[in-house]
């Protein structure tokens, strides 16, 4: 019996120790999924404040102030074709993409 009984001590304290590291396994693994989480959110935040500042038209005024120039300016150059736009119904837009080709030019 007194066998019996020093294998169940012995087992309970490997369990113990088993149980000890397995939480330290528990938070460090939690503590990187915040490290994760936060990550993310950080970048989502970014892609926020990106799609914010980069929108897919503009308009003739929003092209303007990008170039600081004038509205009649910019009209005159989608009327000759220098600057490509859509016309939908009575709006004018310009693909953003417009704007980066025309920044290189």
């Amino acid at each position: 019996m007194e066998d019996l009984r020093l294998e169940c001590e012995i087992k309970i304290r490997n369990l113990e120790r088993m149980k000890e590291a397995f939480n330290r396994e528990i938070d460090e693994l939690i503590t990187i999924a915040k490290k994760v989480n936060k990550n993310y959110q950080e970048t989502e935040e970014v892609k926020k404040v990106l799609s914010m500042n980069r929108k897919e038209w503009l308009t003739i005024e929003e092209f303007a102030e990008k170039l600081d120039t004038s509205y009649t300016t910019i009209y005159e150059r989608i009327r000759t074709g220098k600057i490509r736009a859509k016309r939908d119904d009575r709006l004018i837009r310009i693909p953003y993409s417009e704007y980066e080709r025309y920044m290189r030019i």
